[in-house]
């Protein structure tokens, strides 16, 4: 699914994972017809994404889940009242009052949907998605944003609070909202998907994901550096892989330069 658009921001970027898509699975007879591997044990829905990111393609339902939490705002697992309330966030000491607690437990957008189960897979071998999450370094999450409001403007839905970062940073906010939503990961993430410091992770709406592609290569030429330029060409198969001309020497600084004389001129006729 969407492998060119795959294939070029994987190269654009220079991302060591694999962009990986879940999908929600309705019914029994959905998941039972999925070709995906069958979890052995249960694994957290963050080490569901891990193996999808490094080339895993599985399905899950709710007993499959290590993390209820995960399951519950993905709307596999119905949601206690102690955690809509907020009650069991305020119990873990995270929060310092039950209000704060609260406000958390409401933006963690527990998806109203009951589903069976999920295909968390990478995106490429995947016939149909809901959303698409890329983990990676700071500044080719940087380049995505980039690429993001060259297509559709400023990012206006972003919330994270550390905690439940890829089950619900990445798939039930992009999945309610209809738009992309950062994380900066929390302890589970990073410990079950073994990021570095410095990765966090985008989930996207699927139907947002061609156009995000097309922006980050046509900011290409504009934002990245000539030595980035020469490490994108040297990961490329042929110069046409990307669909578009590699250009040295030419940033968005020029351009702006240039307007900002070409103005000059005109309010200097005036």
């Amino acid at each position: 699914m969407e492998n060119e658009s795959v294939l070029k921001l994987t190269k654009a970027l220079r991302l060591e994972r694999q962009i990986a898509g879940v999908r929600f699975l309705a019914y029994k007879q959905e998941y039972e017809e999925s070709t995906f591997a069958v979890l052995e044990h249960k694994l957290t829905f963050c080490g569901m994404v891990n193996k999808a990111c490094n080339g895993g393609a599985l399905k899950a339902q709710g007993g499959d889940f290590g993390c209820a939490s995960a399951a519950e705002v993905l709307g596999i697992l119905p949601v206690p009242e102690s955690a809509s309330s907020g009650r069991r966030y305020f119990a873990c000491g995270l929060y310092g009052s039950f209000a704060t607690a609260r406000n958390v437990s409401d933006s963690m957008q527990y998806i109203a949907h009951k589903m069976y189960g999920v295909e968390v897979a990478p995106l490429e071998v995947m016939d149909a998605a809901d959303i698409v999450i890329i983990l990676g370094n700071t500044r080719q999450i940087m380049r995505i944003v980039q690429g993001y409001a060259h297509q559709f403007g400023s990012l206006r839905n972003l919330s994270m609070a550390g905690n439940q970062a890829i089950c619900s940073d990445l798939v039930s906010k992009p999945f309610s909202y209809n738009d992309i939503n950062l994380t900066l990961m929390c302890k589970g993430a990073r410990a079950h998907t073994k990021c570095a410091d410095g990765d966090m992770g985008v989930g996207i709406p699927v139907q947002m994901f061609g156009a995000l592609c097309n922006g980050v290569l046509a900011t290409l030429n504009l934002v990245e550096t000539n030595e980035e330029k020469q490490r994108i060409l040297d990961g490329l198969e042929n110069t046409e892989a990307l669909g578009i001309n590699i250009e040295m020497d030419k940033s968005y600084g020029l351009n702006a330069e240039r307007y900002r004389k070409y103005c000059a001129v005109q309010e200097a006729i005036l």
